[in-house]
């Protein structure tokens, strides 16, 4: 499982991964950078540390996902290494395979010849050890795996009666990243199969291990209403940037009171940044949340990380369950999927999203195939906003923004939550830039609490902006009915469900026509500007090109009369060639051609040409 989870995530990063330097973008002006202003919690904070006597098999990290149509995906996390005999066992295992390699390395030397035994013995010193210390990695991971056991969950609809048990038929997983080795990641999708499909608006108590070595304590979550508008209403949770500070612990707090459904995260999840053990406090922090009601998360900058070398996803993408292949997506990154009466699309702002994109044409794909008489709602999240007022990561979102908006306007997306700048901000509906009731509205939430503090500098609100403030907190949506929502931005120092922020959504089903009509009249209007631009390019070519031959005849006239005295000279003009074979007579014209070509542009610069 290790190496497949190693495999799928190298595949995963052929396909998804883009950062902008490896496009050559630069920033205008200085980048961007923070510094941190609010260093996270201790790993010792109670909320973070895992108990010093904790069980090694005792699960931990537990974390629900959406998994398809009345199915769930949990996850967990054991440390089996840290069972002495299971240990001891794992580290006689390791031993006999690092001899094993020796020896085999020994013979391929004592079988070589001189040449080969010189390019064997520095390939010992150098390759191969690295080679060896990436085994090691691997190897470490494969013992973990094997020392995990099994991944059972067991459920039911009353407290203590587990009617059905589900057992994952893949093994654990686990990932290393430099001398770190993740616990048993262990995983199991319970609701897709024999035992049927989850029951739905029930609260269902589980619990999650192993039977031969202990369970986890009985845990419980509210599912999800069947999909479609009779289910509505219903509470989603909007949360960006969180990070593990005293801030996102007060967000927590609050989330406690204002009770949402279920949570959708836009990016920049522990602020981990490469220090794995700090994906491991994150997820002990969230632990009685995501234990206890879905979590979906987007993809944010924060989530690219260092691994042995390379910039990769590889934490973010083997920690937690994305439904990708239910909304037929190649990449863990953007994926899609249905809650209530809304269609939820996570894209990635990190991969490429181009219109030759595979993101593109996923998500082309998937707007198409929305049935609005069963999710009305259409819900589009991504990291970096494309509309924002503030200092923080101005333009960053530019060029997704240009190439996938429309998509998202002629499909009648009705709201667009980002994160990444660090502060609250409510657009209007806005489509290129301008007021349109029939667009997305936007909604950048970035401010769940991480360690870099608020962002407080703004430029002159733009018309498009109606709200904002660099404040932290968290948003709640209730989906009311098919037409009707109600937004609210919850501020981390107001007490109670009270709200900072709110506004009253309708949607407007006669816009389908509207939207059209007008796409069809910027894209006429686009058409006739480029007509417009060829036909000018098209003129002031055929001008140049008439100046350029009026100037060549000039200069011609003046060479015939310099030498039209000259008997026995060589003629100018155009009978300068004669006599010369074809080829230097073209090269000669080719120089006459260029002398005037320059000669008209430096008299254009003087004003003596048109």
């Amino acid at each position: 499982m290790a190496r497949a989870l190693a495999g799928a995530a190298c595949l995963a990063l052929l396909a998804c991964l883009w950062l902008p330097a490896a496009q050559g973008q630069t920033c205008e002006g200085p980048c961007f950078q923070r510094a941190a202003v609010r260093p996270p919690l201790e790993e010792t904070q109670p909320r973070l540390a895992r108990a010093a006597d904790a069980d090694p098999h005792a699960p931990e990290q537990v974390h629900l996902a959406f998994a398809g149509p009345a199915s769930y995906a949990v996850t967990w996390v054991t440390h089996p290494l840290e069972d002495a005999s299971l240990a001891a066992a794992a580290q006689e295992q390791a031993e006999a395979e690092e001899a094993s390699v020796a020896a085999d390395s020994e013979r391929r030397l004592a079988a070589a010849d001189g040449h080969e035994q010189l390019h064997l013995g520095a390939e010992q010193a150098g390759g191969l050890a690295r080679r060896h210390h990436r085994r090691r990695h691997r190897r470490t991971c494969d013992k973990v795996v094997a020392a995990a056991g099994r991944s059972v969950v067991q459920y039911g609809t009353e407290r203590g009666e587990y009617l059905h048990t589900v057992e994952s038929r893949e093994p654990a997983g686990c990932y290393s990243s430099g001398s770190y080795v993740s616990g048993a990641i262990h995983r199991v999708q319970f609701g897709a199969g024999e035992e049927g499909p989850v029951p739905p608006n029930t609260t269902i108590y589980y619990r999650v291990g192993d039977p031969d070595r202990g369970w986890s304590s009985e845990r419980s979550f509210r599912s999800a209403p069947l999909v479609g508008p009779e289910a509505l209403p219903y509470r989603l949770g909007v949360i960006g940037d969180l990070g593990q500070t005293d801030h996102s612990l007060s967000t927590l707090e609050h989330v406690l009171v204002t009770a949402p459904d279920s949570i959708i995260l836009t990016g920049d999840l522990s602020y981990a940044d490469g220090y794995q053990p700090r994906w491991d406090t994150w997820q002990r922090m969230v632990e009685p949340f995501t234990s206890s009601q879905v979590w979906m998360y987007c993809v944010g900058n924060h989530e690219i990380e260092l691994t042995n070398g390379v910039k990769d996803f590889l934490s973010y993408e083997t920690r937690f369950y994305f439904p990708y292949r239910q909304s037929l997506s190649t990449c863990k990154l953007y994926y899609s999927y249905d809650v209530a009466g809304a269609h939820i699309i996570m894209l990635s702002s990190y991969s490429p999203y181009g219109p030759s994109s595979e993101q593109y044409a996923w998500l082309l794909r998937d707007l198409a195939a929305v049935n609005r008489a069963r999710t009305p709602w259409v819900i589009v999240v991504f990291h970096a906003p494309w509309y924002n007022s503030n200092y923080a990561h101005q333009g960053e979102g530019d060029a997704m923004r240009d190439s996938m908006e429309g998509l998202l306007y002629q499909h009648g997306v009705d709201l667009v939550f980002a994160g990444h700048v660090h502060a609250y901000e409510r657009n209007r509906r806005v489509y290129r830039g301008k007021l349109d009731d029939c667009a997305p509205m936007y909604i950048n939430i970035g401010d769940g609490g991480n360690k870099e503090g608020p962002d407080k500098k703004y430029y002159q609100q733009p018309k498009y902006s109606a709200f904002r403030e660099p404040s932290f907190g968290h948003g709640t949506l209730d989906l009311v009915d098919a037409t009707h929502a109600e937004w609210r931005w919850h501020r981390n120092q107001d007490d109670g469900p009270e709200s900072a922020d709110s506004i009253s959504i309708v949607r407007n089903p006669n816009c389908k026509p509207i939207r059209a009509a007008r796409l069809a009249a910027w894209r006429a209007q686009q058409q006739q500007q480029r007509e417009q631009q060829q036909r000018l390019g098209t003129q002031q070519e055929e001008e140049q090109e008439e100046q350029e031959r009026l100037l060549e005849q000039g200069l011609a006239a003046q060479r015939s009369r310099d030498h039209a005295g000259a008997a026995g000279q060589r003629q100018g003009g155009g009978a300068q060639g004669q006599g010369l074979p074809g080829e230097q007579q073209a090269q000669h014209r080719g120089a006459w051609r260029r002398m005037t070509r320059w000669l008209a542009g430096f008299y254009r610069e003087l004003g003596l040409l048109a």
